[in-house]
């Protein structure tokens, strides 16, 4: 079957643009030569820019500043009027308030008063029960102008807003820094003659200076130094 002209010129066309598509196998070895070499280029770049991070030295780091006294957590302070009107409850009791500012009264001056009419139970400052329990009296009473005049007396240092309660210890307790010198081995003296009596009333071998003494035992030879005002007992009950 013979084709027309026009058929086989545009089946010649059709037969070399497929051939020039087509990549010829000699350039393939080429193609891949090229792309190796420059894969290597490029990691041995990368080492060298590695090796050079790694020889430069790094910038010496300033060592931080000291905190300033700016910086450091200020101790608590009284709180302002406006905080303590919140603690109150009744109407009587925020006209009382008005009266201590109106008679000069400073928030640190009405916190240190209510601490020492009244300070909870393992507290370290004043509660709001503390302050409803001295404005309620008024800055008229008593107690609240012998306060005042003592904390405004010349030297008064107005003590920390938080602070812990000082313990209290009872007269005769062995541990009462306020009993003079001498006192406390007295005591223990006493109480150990007193424990090796009893000791050979019962027929048994004397205890040690090392067994503690017990805290009733250290009262009752407290008290009868006392009832003889040994070491002047008497005057400091």
């Amino acid at each position: 079957m013979t084709y027309p002209t026009y058929l086989r010129n545009a089946h010649r066309k059709v037969r070399r643009k497929d051939r020039s598509d087509q990549p010829d196998d000699n350039t393939k070895p080429l193609i891949g030569y090229f792309f190796t070499f420059n894969t290597e280029d490029q990691l041995n770049e990368q080492s060298d820019d590695l090796d050079t991070a790694a020889a430069t030295p790094l910038p010496a780091t300033p060592p931080s500043p000291l905190p300033t006294s700016s910086s450091l957590q200020q101790p608590p302070q009284a709180p302002s009027f406006k905080q303590v009107r919140r603690y109150l409850r009744t109407v009587e009791q925020r006209e009382a308030l008005g009266r201590f500012i109106a008679a000069g009264w400073t928030p640190a001056e009405l916190a240190e008063y209510a601490r020492s009419m009244y300070l909870a139970s393992g507290q370290s400052k004043p509660a709001a029960v503390s302050y409803r329990f001295v404005i309620e009296t008024g800055p008229d009473h008593e107690r609240a102008r012998a306060s005042l005049a003592t904390m405004r007396a010349p030297g008064f240092i107005m003590p920390p807003f938080d602070r812990p309660e000082p313990k209290h210890y009872e007269w005769d307790d062995h541990d009462n820094p306020a009993h003079p010198a001498g006192v406390r081995e007295a005591v223990e003296t006493l109480a150990r003659g007193c424990m090796a009596a009893y000791d050979d009333r019962k027929g048994r071998p004397r205890r040690g200076p090392d067994v503690p003494i017990s805290k009733s035992t250290l009262k009752r030879c407290f008290r009868e130094l006392y009832a003889n005002n040994a070491f002047g007992l008497r005057g400091i009950k």
